[in-house]
């Protein structure tokens, strides 16, 4: 399956994402399920590069309510503004770490990427 040829085509573009996230929760659930053939008492783990809330649109999908329920635990990586400048940017670890309980009580943090999605060059910090 492709993606539609338009981002301004919002229909597709949302048909899209759902089965593009019941695929990736589909894979999740093959190996979860291999991994527990294996070992009935292993701990699996699912981790998302960035989580539902702050994922891009268009193109990057991954549903963590879906992929959390497949998994004794559920991780992802955590995005925090570089130079928070709006009151959104300020509150960035608030609601990501709210929707992540929310997603899994437990969740597992692994990293955290500053500067995301700004795609230039990092800031040269004033000395």
């Amino acid at each position: 399956m492709f993606p539609p040829s338009a981002a301004d085509d919002f229909v597709e573009l949302y048909l899209w994402r759902q089965w593009v996230g019941s695929a990736v929760a589909e894979q999740v659930r093959f190996v979860a399920e291999a991994i527990r053939k294996v070992d009935p008492k292993a701990f699996t783990l699912v981790h998302s590069g960035m989580s539902s809330i702050v994922q891009d649109p268009a193109c990057t999908t991954s549903d963590d309510m879906l992929n959390a329920a497949l998994t004794d635990r559920y991780g992802t990586s955590f995005w925090i503004p570089l130079h928070p400048t709006t009151p959104m940017d300020f509150t960035a670890p608030d609601y990501q770490s709210d929707w992540l309980r929310r997603v899994d009580p437990e969740y597992w943090l692994h990293e955290f990427y500053p500067n995301h999605a700004d795609w230039c060059q990092p800031p040269t910090p004033r000395l």
